[in-house]
């Protein structure tokens, strides 16, 4: 049986700063809910599934960004000891998961209502799976409880909040210069038709004519080049940003800074996880929970790297260390998003093949990037799992 060390004599976060982690956790807590429940006040009762499962996602995502708040704040009112994390029994969460994903299964056809409450407390499952599981691969050598609480506030308060805005800044900045090319080529710009066209194109997303856009070299390098390059490097900078703030006061050490990156990662997933309830329909309920489960260990696995990377810079000032695991980070996440893009868009591809030579190399080329997915996530998976017990061992 695995032995639970403390972590004598290591630097822990001071109470004030702990209350103010807390507070922006609660905080970041309540604008969920409210949009949430202005999503269900205005397409609860009426044909709007996705809508109402969306708006009880939000719900609970603030639901459980509270309960881990306030976790913080209650070990932290009753002046709680910062023990190490060591969950001694995971089990119970586990037949909870799968519970949930049987029941789904089974109630199939369910409405919205269901499916949106059912997908929403497996989505809140699934980074407590992953933290609790590598919790017992690191023996109770990685950090401590309040380690992994403010890790998770620092994920979804924080570091998907950056990423949002970062993502939209750069959302915009690409439309100014949209909008300094057409009037540089002589044309006038007309938003309204903009904003029309992009509506039709998500509700066409199987047209022959949006795929065939979609298709086109020019438009489907740059779709690559924003999910596979560009959102990874936000993504990843924004979840290494938690664990840079708290090191900044802990100076972790690696299996520490590990840990803390993995807690990180799982707060992003949690967030990014509850955003896709609307996936939970009837006819995809398994390839949902599937892609949100290998989505899950992909960012926590890649935050434990650049936490890893962080730990080397405070232990051992090490900065080369930082950027390699940073760019490794970057490098699988950018394979996982490239696997998921050239996956959607070629099986889109093939509603509109007639050629059955071209329907042929798609169908491969969609097989192949599958089979990456699995092996990305395999090795994320593996790795985090080998990075843990390496660390724990070398802590020890």
């Amino acid at each position: 049986m695995a032995t639970e060390p403390r972590e004598e004599g290591a630097p822990s976060l001071p109470p004030p700063l702990l209350w103010i982690v807390v507070l922006v956790g609660l905080t970041a807590a309540l604008i969920p809910p409210l949009i949430g429940l202005l999503i269900l006040s205005r397409f609860f009762g009426g044909d709007y599934g996705v809508q109402v499962q969306q708006g009880i996602g939000l719900v609970g995502l603030g639901v459980g960004l509270a309960a881990i708040s306030a976790g913080l704040g209650w070990r932290l009112a009753k002046n709680l000891p910062s023990t190490p994390f060591f969950p001694r029994r995971t089990w119970p969460l586990w037949l909870l998961f799968l519970i949930i994903v049987a029941g789904g299964g089974f109630l199939l056809p369910a409405s919205p209502l269901v499916l949106g409450a059912l997908g929403t407390l497996a989505m809140l499952l699934l980074p407590a799976l992953v933290l609790g599981s590598m919790g017992r691969v690191m023996g109770g050598r990685g950090g401590t409880w309040t380690d992994v609480l403010g890790g998770l506030i620092a994920g979804s308060a924080l570091s998907a909040g950056v990423a949002a805005a970062i993502e939209s800044g750069l959302a915009v900045g690409g439309l100014f210069l949209y909008i300094g090319y057409t009037s540089l080529s002589g044309r006038s710009f007309d938003l309204r038709a903009l904003i029309e066209w992009l509506q039709w194109l998500g509700r066409k997303l199987a047209d022959p004519r949006t795929v065939a856009f979609l298709m086109k070299p020019p438009v489907f390098l740059t779709i690559l080049f924003v999910f596979a390059v560009l959102i990874p490097a936000v993504e990843e900078m924004a979840k290494a940003l938690g664990v840079g703030l708290l090191g900044r006061w802990l100076r972790p050490h690696p299996a520490r800074a590990f840990l803390l990156g993995i807690a990180s990662g799982a707060g992003f997933a949690l967030v990014e996880n509850v955003l896709n309830v609307s996936l939970f329909e009837a006819s995809f309920w398994l390839g949902a929970i599937v892609s949100r489960v290998m989505a899950t260990v992909m960012h926590c696995a890649t935050g434990g790297l650049t936490g890893w990377g962080w730990g080397e810079l405070w232990s051992a000032r090490r900065p080369a260390r930082l950027a390699l695991a940073y760019l490794g980070a970057v490098g699988i996440h950018g394979m996982w998003n490239g696997g998921v893009v050239i996956t959607v868009l070629g099986a889109l591809a093939l509603t509109g093949i007639e050629s059955i030579a071209v329907a042929f190399i798609v169908s491969v080329l969609v097989v192949v990037s599958i089979l990456g997915i699995i092996v990305v996530v395999t090795a994320c998976l593996l790795g985090m799992v080998g990075a843990g017990r390496f660390l724990a061992r070398r802590t020890a």
